[in-house]
């Protein structure tokens, strides 16, 4: 399998068992609810009894949340039964010369994957010469406008976990990110990508707030001048 194909069935793996667990969540809360609230219907005059119906509604609404948005991401997973409806296939043919954005699908992700095949890997991330693939999203090298680096961390059990999230942005501003959990595997990877776009945007949040909170005639004007550089 080649690393398009691979990188399009692991994104279809995740949003197919957030759905799952986004319905299996929905399905218990709208039951457990509903069965709180007719078990309080029955018993009248209880004290505390509008409390135990509140907390019951408090339980049902979320459910019907998570049923709505679990149905509502099926119909867009069934859309993306069809590859030529992802995000990762419609990024490769966007930025291909007309005549090779017509060619198959298989022979689409073969002029990719034929850079890859020499490229470097960083966890989610693949670092060819003329292109960088990562989750769902497909940048040429000369397309890449930002590389940020955000550090995140958790605590539990008294132990503190970070965890580093190197982000791309193209010109259009569509991102795609791969967190580390290892600093030395996120910076050689953040060197990686500079040495492949010295000129994109670069920071940490702040920075992608702001590259992301641009007005479209600035962005339009700052791909201009990134052109001519």
């Amino acid at each position: 399998m080649g690393y398009c194909r691979e990188h399009l069935s692991k994104q279809r793996g995740f949003k197919k068992a957030g759905t799952v667990v986004l319905l299996v969540v929905g399905i218990f809360l709208a039951l457990f609810g509903g069965f709180m609230m007719f078990a309080f219907s029955v018993v009248e005059h209880s004290p505390g009894l509008g409390g135990y119906i509140a907390v019951a509604l408090v339980l049902v609404l979320p459910g019907v949340v998570c049923l709505w948005l679990s149905f509502r991401q099926m119909g867009k997973n069934r859309a993306l039964a069809n590859p030529e409806n992802s995000r990762l296939v419609q990024s490769i043919r966007r930025q291909l010369p007309a005549e090779q954005a017509k060619l198959p699908l298989e022979q689409v992700f073969a002029l990719v994957d034929r850079d890859l095949s020499g490229g470097e890997h960083f966890g989610n991330a693949i670092l060819g010469t003329e292109w960088v693939l990562l989750a769902d999203l497909a940048v040429r090298t000369e397309n890449i406008r930002g590389i940020f680096m955000n550090i995140h961390g958790t605590r539990s059990a008294g132990v503190y976990i970070s965890n580093y999230e190197v982000t791309v942005c193209n010109e259009r501003r569509e991102c795609a990110s791969t967190v580390f959990l290892d600093s030395k595997k996120a910076e050689a990877c953040l060197a990686a990508l500079r040495a492949l776009a010295p000129e994109a945007a670069r920071g940490g949040n702040l920075e992608l707030i702001q590259m992301m909170s641009m007005s479209d005639e600035a962005l339009q004007t700052w791909n201009e001048k990134f052109m001519k550089k």
